[in-house]
């Protein structure tokens, strides 16, 4: 009995230090605010990708004034397949049309940094990923209240409750919305509708 308990009490402690490392980890990501000149000029160093913890003001002053045309903003987590499947092709899309800036957002509270650097490089992706701001938005286990938060400020026109991770929208020079999806899309239909509605404007 006793050493069932100890047990026990190992597995919580070992539960509680393993998602306060994780939490922690997203605190000690620098704030997007504080490094805006940066980001817009395109001034922070390509060894690496770069993480910033980012909140909704700041997302709408960086797209306003990216000098790209088109600004994809896609919701990105390490924890879905379908995300993992996509961003690749996102990647190479932008890389190959000098119109597009690709702006990837994390939803989740808690992410290996590590990790996901390491992803993002395996990728060619040197670029900043951006992760919303838990204290600001809801530090809760549910990152779809945050995702939601971010559709109604950011495109009113979207079903917030159709969007999730894998969905882009993408921005205009005048910060419109022109195009959009949601998790009703399968994967690869996002890119395939991507790449039809670009060769239309085109």
């Amino acid at each position: 009995m006793h050493l069932v308990k100890n047990k026990l009490l190992f597995l919580f402690l070992a539960f509680f230090i393993s998602k306060n490392i994780l939490a922690q980890s997203i605190s000690e990501i620098e704030n997007a605010g504080n490094n805006l000149e940066n980001i817009i000029h395109g001034s922070l160093s390509k060894d690496a990708p770069h993480l910033f913890r980012i909140g909704f003001e700041t997302i709408d002053t960086i797209l306003k004034r990216s000098d790209k045309k088109y600004k994809i903003v896609y919701l990105f987590s390490m924890n879905c397949h379908s995300s993992l499947e996509l961003f690749p092709r996102l990647v190479d899309f932008v890389n190959s049309n000098s119109e597009f800036e690709l702006f990837p957002i994390e939803g989740h509270r808690a992410i290996d940094t590590a990790m996901i650097k390491k992803y993002l490089s395996y990728y060619n992706f040197f670029g900043t990923m951006f992760i919303l701001d838990t204290d600001k938005y809801g530090n809760k286990r549910n990152p779809f209240s945050r995702l939601d938060k971010l559709t109604k400020t950011i495109c009113k026109e979207c079903d917030y409750k159709k969007m999730g991770f894998s969905s882009f929208y993408i921005f205009d020079e005048e910060n419109k919305v022109v195009l959009h999806n949601s998790w009703t899309t399968p994967g690869l239909k996002k890119m395939d509708a991507l790449v039809e509605w670009y060769k239309m404007k085109n």
